[in-house]
């Protein structure tokens, strides 16, 4: 699974985030894809690829005491229209299955509720 994570920490903790990052080893089970710093120099923004979720939060508990962390289950977007269409194909079907037992808009009570 791929998370992005957005660290964030006040100007003061900027040369503790420097010198813990630089001391910072990778997990096992968990893989930088890769890492960028906002110019600011108060954000940071990491891809990591892990086999399971417990050990990226694991790995973050130990940065709460300097830096905001949020990690966000990101995906590759040449993925992304693939999703869609399975989705909409799913719909579709059980769409044509409820239409074929039960004709629409059949009034299911005297209040204008339909079934």
């Amino acid at each position: 699974m791929l998370f992005m994570d957005i660290w964030t920490w006040e100007p003061e903790k900027r040369d503790e985030m420097g010198k813990r990052w630089g001391a910072w080893k990778c997990p096992e089970g968990m893989t930088v894809r890769g890492a960028w710093l906002d110019l600011s120099g108060t954000r940071y923004f990491v891809l990591y690829e892990v086999e399971d979720p417990n050990v990226l939060l694991a790995a973050n508990n130990s940065w709460t005491d300097v830096a905001k962390v949020e990690s966000v289950p990101v995906m590759d977007a040449e993925n992304v229209p693939k999703i869609p269409r399975v989705r909409i194909d799913m719909v579709t079907a059980r769409l044509d299955n409820a239409t074929a037992s039960n004709p629409p808009f059949e009034r299911a009570n005297g209040r204008g509720g339909y079934r």
